[in-house]
């Protein structure tokens, strides 16, 4: 009997069956949807479990009430659903119940005030508090409290004493030492004549939570990019194991993770320096108003949206929505971007007041011998790659579910549940034609040319195929020289 049946036995009772089989019925390349999983910290007035993951909706209008207004969970969810209201987003909440939480103290003075008013902006929220020639020291900061308690979704609580506010974060840790305190953020704003405003650093943010229980919590689950607010080196190693973890061979549930970087050139520099993985993808927020975890949110917003499009494309000119610039004249420079991007930084460019992503790149930037290495250094290599596996393994297992294996000698009639390592080759470029076709890979004849698709010498039911293809690159530079003539 050529044929292989599946359900069919050898019957002997008269009748006609008909079995369905849906090995051959899909063409083409296989969707991966994205998912994504945001780790933070919970506030106080939260109702969420710790370290029990929640599905957010596509609004997302619940953070507040499950995490805390304001918590670092509920804001990078915010700024993940104003960049993807598409794919599915998950948080795993920590509790805020160890560490130190960052204290700020705003000071004020009035004399002899003239109308106008105090623009204060925290973590990029803006607060306009009116200035009248009544004004004291008190009624102003009484004033700025008041009104940053209101806006529920600031990372931090105020309190008024003697013309000093008292700012404290939301959440414990290091992140609060990252919350951004400016005044004039906007073309025309001045501070109200006869008024002062200076910021003072009153205790510092200290200990971040351990994120081993968190780890183990995601499991197996299917997260494709992860944000998470800490870059200490303790849960960066952390992160970097799962993060290999899922990445090996034979569990192929590849994540990447999206965090932000504050601070000098040098210090930006030395943050990423300390890791170089090709799993981490860092992005510069340089004398910008956003909080760290919020720009790393919505970059992961855009760049798991685009990814299920086309993971070979660039995300260059795509905008992060709810972010904000550096003010004007204290953006990066040509050169310091650059400088960033070797360092294994994401950067980004203004436009209209616009943040617009310039280059996605991994904080792998050397090999095992500290030699510089670029095989991993671009966003797109490492989601081509991911994708690239996934349909690699998607279509042999829907082409070859209960196949028999025999050498190339064997005759392999019409209708027989038999490869051989020729018919496996054979499907492999079918495959690889398909992600020619998607613009995934190019040189199709050097892959033909170049694959090994064999019986393994030591295990007679193990089929062994090597694939060599030349993933696609992206125009990002353009070089042209000018000779003119007079």
């Amino acid at each position: 009997m050529p044929i292989s049946f599946n359900e069919i036995p050898d019957v002997k009772e008269p009748g006609i069956f008909a079995e369905i089989d849906n090995s051959n019925a899909l063409s083409g390349l296989p969707g991966k949807e994205s998912v994504m999983l945001v780790i933070g910290r919970m506030s106080s007035g939260s109702t969420a479990t710790a370290e029990k993951p929640v599905e957010i909706s596509v609004k997302g209008e619940e953070a507040d009430t499950l995490f805390g207004a304001g918590s670092e969970c509920a804001r990078m969810i915010a700024k993940v659903r104003k960049n993807n209201t598409f794919n599915r987003l998950f948080c795993i909440p920590l509790s805020n119940d160890s560490g130190t939480a960052a204290v700020k103290t705003i000071t004020l003075t009035a004399s002899s005030p003239k109308a106008g008013a105090v623009y204060l902006y925290i973590a990029g929220r803006r607060f306009a508090v009116d200035v009248t020639t009544s004004s004291t020291a008190a009624s102003l900061a009484t004033a700025i409290a008041a009104a940053i308690n209101a806006k529920t979704e600031t990372p931090v609580t105020a309190s008024a004493s003697e013309g000093v506010v008292t700012c404290t974060a939301k959440c414990k840790g290091l992140s609060g030492n990252d919350i951004d305190y400016r005044l004039n953020y906007n073309a025309g704003e001045e501070t109200a004549s006869g008024v002062t405003v200076t910021f003072a650093d009153s205790t510092a943010g200290a200990s971040n939570p351990d994120l081993t229980s968190a780890i183990a919590v995601m499991a197996d689950t299917y997260y494709t990019g992860i944000v998470c607010p800490y870059t200490d080196t303790a849960n960066l190693a952390l992160m970097r194991a799962e993060l290999e973890r899922r990445f090996g061979a034979m569990v192929r549930i590849e994540s990447v993770l999206y965090s932000g970087l504050k601070g000098t050139m040098s210090a930006m520099q030395t943050a990423s320096a300390a890791t170089n993985c090709p799993h981490f993808f860092y992005i510069e927020t340089y004398k910008s108003p956003d909080a760290p975890e919020e720009r790393a949110a919505a970059l992961m917003g855009v760049a798991e949206y685009n990814a299920q499009i086309d993971p070979a494309r660039q995300l260059k000119t795509l905008e992060l929505k709810g972010c904000l610039p550096p003010e004007t004249g204290d953006g990066l420079i040509y050169e310091e971007r650059n400088l960033l991007i070797k360092s294994g930084i994401s950067t980004t460019t203004e436009s209209g007041g616009k943040v617009l992503i310039s280059r996605v790149v991994s904080d792998y930037t050397k090999n095992a011998f500290g030699s510089p290495d670029a095989s991993y250094m671009d966003w797109t290599t490492i989601k081509t790659l991911t994708y690239l596996r996934f349909s690699y393994v998607a279509r042999f297992a829907q082409k070859f579910p209960r196949h028999k294996l025999a050498d190339d000698t064997y005759v392999v009639k019409e209708g027989q549940a038999i490869v051989t390592p020729t018919v496996a080759k054979a499907e492999a470029i079918a495959l690889a034609q398909d992600w020619l076709d998607a613009g995934l890979i190019e040189n199709l004849d050097d892959f033909k040319a170049s694959i090994v698709s064999e019986r393994n010498a030591n295990d007679t039911e193990r089929l062994d195929q090597l694939l060599k293809p030349d993933i696609i690159n992206n125009l990002r530079v353009v070089a042209g020289k000018i000779q003119f003539k007079l």
